[in-house]
């Protein structure tokens, strides 16, 4: 599930390959159709909640609403259906999906000037952290860039970058959040609770300058 950032999206993906996904409708809340349209996925898949081998959720950052609620009907559904659940960060799964051997720069925006980032030494899910994920002055983060050279790529590369490339300013979907849960299961097993990550409080200030 992704719902930390709008319009939000479910997915169920098989083996690693095969993925179906559905967006989120804009035109309502996400408590209001979040349940709805798993229960569509799931049904039109002909499948059992209880026969999926896990569930992966985004971690944020993004909207504080969709990440409560996202969390919160995660955990009911694998509490109902004693399957394995694994959160996972936007930023890394951003990084994730540039598939790239370069560094990488993610980006989402934030408020007006600001975004949420972080840096990794390439899409591998378990490359070295460059940056540490953080709310950040567009400027502090275009300057990083200027100096260290990395794909940017999020739904804030734009405004940090002028990156308007479609395939990497686009958010990542669920299915990118399924394959990623997965891996990282593989690695460090199921999340007993889950941790949003908002990265600021309501007052934090964004860092100006970053090294």
């Amino acid at each position: 599930m992704e719902t930390s950032l709008r319009p939000g999206s479910v997915a169920a993906v098989a083996d690693d390959r095969d993925a179906v996904l559905i967006e989120l409708p804009g035109d309502i809340s996400t408590s209001e159709s979040l349940l709805p349209t798993l229960e569509r996925l799931i049904g039109g898949m002909g499948i059992r909640g209880d026969s999926l081998a896990g569930i992966g959720v985004c971690l944020g950052p993004g909207s504080y609403t969709g990440l409560r609620i996202g969390a919160a009907t995660a955990m009911g559904l694998v509490s109902g259906w004693r399957v394995p659940l694994k959160g996972v960060p936007a930023l890394r799964a951003i990084a994730f999906a540039a598939v790239s051997e370069a560094p990488v720069l993610s980006v989402i925006r934030a408020r007006e000037g600001e975004v949420f980032a972080a840096a990794y030494a390439s899409s591998d899910p378990f490359s070295t952290e460059l940056l540490p994920p953080g709310v950040y002055e567009c400027r502090a983060v275009a300057d990083w860039l200027s100096r260290n050279g990395a794909v940017c790529a999020g739904p804030g590369a734009e405004m940090v970058a002028g990156v308007s490339d479609p395939s990497l300013t686009t958010s990542p979907g669920a299915d990118t959040i399924a394959r990623l849960a997965s891996i990282l299961h593989g690695r460090s097993g199921p999340d007993p609770f889950l941790r949003p990550l908002y990265l600021r409080s309501f007052r934090q200030k964004a860092r100006q300058g970053v090294s």
